[in-house]
């Protein structure tokens, strides 16, 4: 395994799950009530860290294997459709246009997870077996 390769996938999804974190922080503090509890807001920031957990364990292996890979693009799946169903139903249910900065904070949720689906949508193609 090119060792640039998967420091290259640690450093990218590291900083976008970082970003993704800062940002559920964000909205967290600008939203006072239970609302976020009820539509799982939470979980968003869980497979982000789970998704960060993981590629650091790929990248202190020195076999990556299918199965590994496959781990890899699921959590990160999960953490896409986490932020674009969550945030979806944040904004019916909890939010409204007026909420400017909140939706700043979605907007770029919704960029970042974008940018970690492409990087190990690639890193995995590229490195199967």
């Amino acid at each position: 395994m090119n060792t640039f390769v998967v420091d290259s996938l640690v450093e990218s999804v590291m900083n976008e799950c970082e970003s993704i974190i800062a940002e559920t922080e964000n909205v967290e503090e600008l939203h006072t009530g239970d609302m976020l509890d009820v539509m799982h807001f939470s979980d968003i920031r869980l497979v982000a860290e789970e998704l960060q957990s993981f590629v650091v364990y790929i990248s202190e292996n020195e076999f990556i294997s299918n199965s590994m890979l496959e781990q890899l693009d699921d959590i990160s799946i999960t953490l896409y459709q986490n932020v674009n169903y969550i945030l979806e139903d944040c904004e019916i249910e909890v939010f409204n246009t007026t909420d400017t900065e909140i939706m700043k904070s979605f907007d770029n949720m919704r960029t970042y997870v974008n940018n970690v689906r492409e990087t190990v949508s690639t890193f995995v193609e590229s490195n199967k077996i």
